[in-house]
């Protein structure tokens, strides 16, 4: 009797154990992994954000949005030639997607060693964005740098304008920004920003 409830507990056991060690411990999925990268990035910690925005596009290649937010993430961390490539990858899965032209646009201007040439690739690449998609903050916030750099500066103003109006805290980037170095100078801007 009392070996037949030992051989009955160590069947359960075994049984247990196998079940327990068996069990493939749970892996997060692409999504999370992104959306983690997306918070670490908006912490300022980029090259922890990296880590896990890559293990997003490990899990799925196609994740144009893991894309941009590498190509943010490098940008951030002011390597334009690394943003670049992923800006660019985001475009290859999704060529509407406004947020990672108006970028890939921006480190074209910022990585070419022609200004002329990179000025003329970046307005090919701002041509391509429909016009309604500049009446986001972020989009005109960027096509003002860009105007700015290009020494457009009507352009630059309008955009930056729209972009402060929108979100205030664009006043404060802009004080700071060193692509509007060419208009500071300017008292629409001075009005606008300080």
């Amino acid at each position: 009797m009392k070996k037949g409830i030992a051989v009955l507990i160590i069947i359960a056991l075994a049984g247990g154990a196998i079940w327990y060690f068996s069990k493939k411990p749970e892996r997060k999925t692409s999504i999370e992994y992104r959306k983690e990268g997306i918070a670490l990035a908006k912490q300022g910690k980029y090259k922890e954000a990296l880590k896990s925005l890559k293990k997003a596009v490990e899990l799925d290649p196609d994740d144009s949005r893991a894309y941009y937010y590498m190509g943010s993430c490098y940008k951030n961390l002011d390597d334009m030639a690394s943003a670049k490539k992923q800006y660019k990858k985001a475009l290859e899965l999704n060529p509407n997607y406004s947020p990672a032209r108006i970028c890939y646009a921006y480190c074209i201007l910022k990585t070419a060693k022609n200004q002329a040439i990179g000025i003329e690739k970046a307005y090919r690449e701002i041509g391509k964005i429909p016009k309604g998609d500049f009446d986001y903050p972020s989009i005109a916030y960027i096509a003002a740098r860009i105007h700015a750099i290009s020494n457009r500066p009507q352009l630059a103003l309008q955009y930056l304008t729209h972009s402060i109006n929108a979100r205030p805290e664009f006043r404060e980037n802009a004080r700071a920004d060193y692509d509007f170095e060419s208009i500071r100078h300017l008292p629409e801007f001075k009005r606008l920003v300080y």
